[in-house]
């Protein structure tokens, strides 16, 4: 391969239900996005006309998303050229919202990644092609409220495919002490707790035990331990690497909000052990997004890996339609409304508890160069979604700007420490409001 270098921005979770291209503070932003060969966006929405049903949950105060089509362009305005759909929301409306959702964003000029219509499709490579090389997109989403049938699957035996996300399989198991696997048993044998399913429990011995779903071993410490099935990971492997044979440069996208038991801004186990794999494979950055705020940045092997971008767009609390069964969920009546719906689950979405009622409007836009070689440079722009000194949600409120200094600061001063944990030095300049390696 020739010597090249390849300029990439990258944003966290797009969740977009207004228009907000007439704003001057966001054409700041977009000029930034549109300054990269590749610009990149977790699409945490689903666009459609409202005429498909929403998919029953078991109980949840968070938003069934809805986006009229036409207000893809805005993505379109932004300059995003390359985009992940394998998220929380992915499958809010069924296999339908989904097919909507990524025809919408092909038809306003965008590589999708991350969804499909089988899961050969879910899985696949999506590729741009910059004057600098081709560039490769793998996307792939895990977390604990998602059910199977959220991941797509091929056809065979005489039936068709199901249409849907590449969900990752996750293997959960708890330790605990003896006491309380015992304390766990007896309460199984009281209430008469069999699996859902209604089949019997396998693998409970001594020391292991099956409880409402969930696996508790004997161990010398409490704790829980998440791993990828090695299944997913080794198709995980692969894809990356044909992606490498394929493209010059290859990105790897990961959803979710898994932490450790450390704090929320941490990432777990399992979202760092699939970024050290993925550039282990091949892959020249991994992406990382889900948890609505900043976590650290890695450079691992002279690679970039962000373990969460933040929020980019947040009109969480805009979207024109709740469905009748999410009110239900916050006990209010079927006369509410979706304002009523929005005011009920406050402190919950945005959440209330500092410091996450402050960071999940603190965010940045990436920045990075990559060589040959590896990363070359690294910016990170600090930005907000909504003004200095709000406490009341406006109509602009979760749009993306630059702030002010004392924001831009305290954004800097906060992915600093997170990155410094991974041993990645930041330096601030607050002439420029302007992270850099």
């Amino acid at each position: 391969m020739s010597k090249r270098t390849l300029q990439i921005t990258v944003t966290g979770d797009t969740m977009i239900a207004r228009s907000l291209s007439m704003f001057p503070y966001c054409n700041d932003i977009a000029r930034l996005v549109q300054s990269a060969d590749v610009r990149f966006t977790n699409c945490e929405c689903l666009f459609h006309r409202g005429d498909i049903y929403p998919m029953p949950r078991d109980s949840s105060a968070g938003t069934l998303w809805y986006a009229e089509p036409p207000l893809a362009k805005e993505l379109q305005w932004f300059g995003f050229n390359l985009v992940s759909i394998a998220n929380t929301h992915a499958t809010d409306f069924g296999p339908a919202g989904l097919i909507s959702t990524i025809e919408t964003l092909e038809n306003y000029g965008m590589v999708v990644s991350g969804g499909g219509r089988d899961l050969d499709e879910a899985r696949e490579s999506k590729y741009v092609d910059t004057v600098h090389g081709r560039v490769a997109l793998i996307s792939a989403c895990y977390d604990t409220w998602h059910t199977d049938w959220e991941r797509a699957s091929n056809g065979g035996s005489g039936f068709p495919a199901r249409p849907g996300m590449n969900l990752l399989r996750v293997i959960t198991e708890h330790t605990v002490g003896r006491s309380g696997l015992q304390s766990l048993s007896s309460i199984k044998k009281e209430v008469g707790l069999t699996p859902r399913n209604g089949r019997r429990d396998k693998g409970n011995d001594s020391d292991s035990l099956n409880f409402l779903g969930h696996s508790f071993k004997v161990g010398e410490t409490t704790g829980t331990r998440m791993t990828i099935l090695p299944e997913d990971l080794t198709t995980m492997k692969h894809l990356i690497e044909d992606a490498k044979k394929l493209a010059d440069w290859v990105l790897v996208s990961f959803h979710s909000h898994t932490t450790n038991s450390v704090a929320l801004e941490y990432p777990s186990d399992l979202v760092r052990d699939l970024a050290h794999l993925s550039i282990d494979s091949g892959a020249d950055a991994f992406l990382g997004h889900g948890p609505h705020l900043l976590r650290g940045i890695e450079v691992y092997k002279e690679r970039p890996i962000f373990y969460s971008l933040g929020n980019f767009i947040a009109h969480n609390n805009f979207v024109k339609k709740v469905a009748k069964e999410q009110y239900c969920f916050l006990n209010l009546g079927q006369n509410a409304l979706p304002s009523d719906f929005y005011e009920a689950r406050k402190g919950d979405i945005p959440p209330s508890e500092p410091p996450y009622s402050e960071w999940w409007y603190e965010s940045i836009v990436g920045k990075f160069q990559l060589t040959e070689k590896g990363l070359d440079t690294l910016e990170a722009y600090p930005i907000s979604l909504r003004n200095p000194g709000e406490t009341r949600e406006n109509s602009e409120t979760g749009n993306p700007r630059f702030p002010d200094e004392t924001i831009s600061g305290a954004i800097a001063d906060n992915l600093t420490r997170l990155s410094g944990d991974f041993g990645t030095k930041l330096k601030y300049s607050k002439e420029k409001r302007l992270l850099t390696l």
